[in-house]
Parts: C-alpha cells; sequence; structure tokens
C-alpha cells in the first residue's frame, strides 16, 4: 500500500512538471517574435545606408562615364579628325573641345517613380563646338579646312537604366561664334542662342553665318 501511495506521488509530480514545461515553451514563440522584431529594424537601417552609399556610387560612375567621353573628345581635338556629318541634304564637319575638361561639371540627380528609369541626371559642361560651312555634296564638305568656333554651354542628360547610365539626349547653348583669322580666333558676332545640328532651323541659322563670312 506504501508503495502504491509512493508511486502515485511520483505521476503526480511528473504531471506538475511537464505543465511547468508546457507553459514555458508556450511563451517561447512570443520571446522569438520580440527577437525577430528587433533584427528586423536592424536590417532595415542597414539597408538605407546601404541606399545612401550607393547613390554616391551610381553618381560617381555617371563622372566617370563624361569624364571619359571629354578625354577622348579632347584627344581628337584636331581639325584633321573632324567628323563628316550629314544632315539632309547638307555635308559639313565638325568636331569638340571642352576647354575646362571634366573637372568643373556640374552634377545633378534625381529620383523618378519609372521603373525602366528610375534616376534621371544633368550633366553641365563647358564646350566649344568647331563647324565648317553646309555644302551640298560630300566631296566639298570633306575637303573644306575652314571652321567657325562655337563656344557656350553643354547640358548632357542621362537615364539609369538596369543599372546603366545611358545618354538621351543633349543642349548646346552658344554664347559666341568665332572665327580663325590669320591663326587668330576674332569674333563674329555676340549671340545667345539655343541650336541643335538636327534642326532646320539651325542649318540655316549657320548658313546666315558664313554668308557674312564669304559676303555672298
Amino acid at each position: 500500500m506504501f508503495l502504491r501511495k509512493k508511486t502515485l506521488s511520483s505521476a503526480a509530480a511528473c504531471v506538475i512538471l511537464l505543465g511547468v514545461l508546457s507553459a514555458s515553451c508556450a511563451r517561447l514563440p512570443f520571446m522569438g517574435e520580440r527577437t525577430e522584431s528587433r533584427d528586423t529594424s536592424t536590417e532595415a537601417s542597414a539597408t538605407e545606408s546601404s541606399d545612401i552609399a550607393s547613390v554616391d556610387d551610381i553618381e560617381a560612375e555617371l563622372r566617370r562615364i563624361v569624364a571619359r567621353d571629354v578625354d577622348r573628345a579632347n584627344a581628337g581635338h584636331d581639325a584633321a579628325r573632324a567628323e563628316l556629318v550629314r544632315k539632309e541634304p547638307y555635308f559639313f564637319k565638325q568636331y569638340e573641345y571642352y576647354p575646362d575638361g571634366s573637372a568643373l561639371m556640374e552634377v545633378s540627380t534625381r529620383e523618378t517613380e519609372s521603373r525602366t528609369a528610375p534616376m534621371v541626371a544633368d550633366v553641365k559642361l563647358r564646350k566649344q563646338r568647331f563647324v565648317t560651312q553646309l555644302h551640298r555634296k560630300k566631296d566639298e564638305a570633306r575637303s573644306d579646312e575652314e571652321f567657325l568656333r562655337d563656344t557656350g554651354n553643354e547640358t548632357r542628360t542621362y537615364e539609369l537604366r538596369t543599372g546603366r547610365w545611358k545618354r538621351v539626349s543633349s543642349l548646346f547653348v552658344a554664347e559666341s561664334v568665332e572665327q580663325n583669322v590669320d591663326g587668330v580666333w576674332m569674333p563674329i558676332e555676340e549671340v545667345e542662342r539655343t541650336d541643335d545640328l538636327n534642326a532646320e532651323e539651325d542649318l540655316g541659322w549657320f548658313g546666315r553665318v558664313w554668308s557674312n563670312v564669304v559676303g555672298r
């Protein structure tokens, strides 16, 4: 009889112990949730810091791209390397030079709501553009060695697409036009104009300037 009571007491003690362990386990998920919430907050802060750093890296990459383009243009700053361009119905030659290089470039970036181009940037550079007069015949344009020099500012627009900067447009605003006379650049006239060699109006403007130069 004594042995039976002892066995029952042991069983009761086991039941009580199991109850305590169950209650403790029931509280563990709640503790886990609090820990997970704390970790999530830490990860969010790390992500924000990473995003800030990535924006700086993205702009730095754009500056490298522009600097490379400018260095390439300045390396080819020679009338003998001028590009032959065709804009119906004309032919002419042109080349470019950036007197300040890329050191003084001005870069402004902005975020967009577009998924294909989440960021847009404008880059402003000091630029000189050398252009011959317009010719109807390609051979005449190719042999032309007399250039006018436009000096002004160029604004390039880039879009960030799939993590890469793509140049989508450029606008050159000329402030002065000069003619080379015996090795010295002499102003023809003071101007303030926005021009695009793709536009017929601009081609007409060059025609008028060259008419004044050659006297016809």
